[in-house]
């Protein structure tokens, strides 16, 4: 039993785990679009009056408030604006272990970047790689006016993180433009890390509390079943001496008295059978040789009448 319950404890621990976590992104998720929405009328208001400087620094100042790298497109997949580029100049190590966005919350880093050609090479190393056709694919379907949101691994950035993409109107060409908001989950660590703690606490605690329960009911139900049971056998081979110890008032323990009343009932019984036996036996016993004796003679005058009458046939 005992494994079964460990089982079943650390099943609903993994899946309370699961879900916490699931319903975290799920919310964040939820930001992220609700905040690109909230964007996309003043970007459209900066491509309206073609102020890509402005248009840089809003989006970075965004960035810096939620959190989350932003990447701009036009209706024709061309990277306009994005934030926190790198500059191809220097090398990424990635082995560093240092993630990804402690490196972009560097703010000091803008300032050796130039934005523009900063996005320029950005855009073509993002059309060299694999990551092209994905990229495209997601751009299609907010271009067709849906939205995106997933959980997928950034070949750009190199880890884990939260896309959420949605639409914007160009008022330039009149057609649909695409905000890409992504935010690493390696900030979202030392959170989930928490949670599981406490989730495996609670889990703990589950299977320690599981323990004294069965162990208790160990106490008061299956043990003395179990006794009940050697009763029992004890009574099928002949033995009504055995009790069975009563302990509380429950049903267990009512049980346990009326096998023991049973077992009583039946001692007397057998005890009071026995002595009429032996009573019975001391009445007859004596009688048995006499009557052998008056019915010998009969039976050797039988024996030999049959003998005579075999003789003359």
């Amino acid at each position: 039993y005992m494994t079964v319950i460990v089982i079943i404890v650390v099943g609903i621990t993994a899946g309370i785990s699961y879900l916490i976590a699931d319903y975290f992104f799920r919310i964040k998720e939820q930001e992220l679009s609700q905040k690109g929405q909230e964007m996309s009328e003043t970007i459209e208001y900066f491509v309206r009056m073609n102020d890509h400087s402005t248009l840089s620094r809003y989006i970075l100042a965004v960035d810096r408030l939620v959190g989350a790298r932003i990447w701009l497109f036009d209706d024709q997949y061309g990277l306009m604006a994005a934030s926190y580029v790198f500059d191809q100049n220097q090398e990424h190590d990635n082995n560093n272990d240092e993630s990804i966005l402690d490196f972009f919350r560097d703010h000091e880093l803008n300032n050796k970047l130039r934005v523009a050609d900063g996005t320029d090479q950005l855009e073509h190393a993002m059309k060299q790689s694999d990551m092209a056709d994905k990229v495209k694919s997601i751009l299609n379907d907010i271009y067709a006016g849906g939205s995106f949101q997933s959980q997928i691994y950034h070949p750009y950035y190199k880890e884990h993180v939260i896309l959420v993409g949605v639409p914007y109107m160009n008022p330039v060409t009149g057609k649909t433009g695409a905000i890409l908001m992504t935010e690493p989950l390696s900030g979202f660590e030392r959170f989930l890390r928490n949670v599981y703690i406490y989730v495996i606490i609670v889990g703990i605690i589950a299977i320690i509390f599981s323990l004294f329960l069965v162990r208790r009911l160990s106490q008061i139900i299956i043990m003395p079943v179990e006794k009940m049971k050697d009763v029992a056998t004890a009574m099928a081979s002949g033995n009504y001496s055995k009790r069975v110890e009563i302990m509380g008032e429950d049903e267990i323990a009512e049980l346990g008295k009326a096998l023991n009343s049973l077992g009583a009932d039946l001692d007397a019984y057998v005890a009071k059978n026995g002595a009429y036996r032996k009573k019975s036996a001391g009445i007859l016993w004596p009688m048995f040789p006499m009557s052998c004796v008056h019915l010998l003679p009969l039976f050797v005058a039988t024996m030999k009448l049959s003998t005579m009458v075999w003789l003359q046939i």
